[in-house]
């Protein structure tokens, strides 16, 4: 059994809020957030133009 299998196993038991590390391939996941963050800025943009023209 692999490293990364007991892993897997592992990681399998407990639920986790980041990528989990069973086969992990040393790519970061720089390009998948700033796609998140995109749609995050419009409307951050949005709401501030909204405030500005309550002023």
């Amino acid at each position: 059994m692999t490293h990364t299998e007991i892993k897997a196993i592992e990681d399998a038991g407990r639920s986790t809020m980041v990528w989990s590390s069973d086969s992990y391939n040393g790519a970061s996941h720089f390009g998948d957030v700033a796609k998140a963050l995109i749609p995050a800025l419009f409307i951050l943009a949005a709401a501030t133009a909204l405030l500005l023209a309550l002023l």
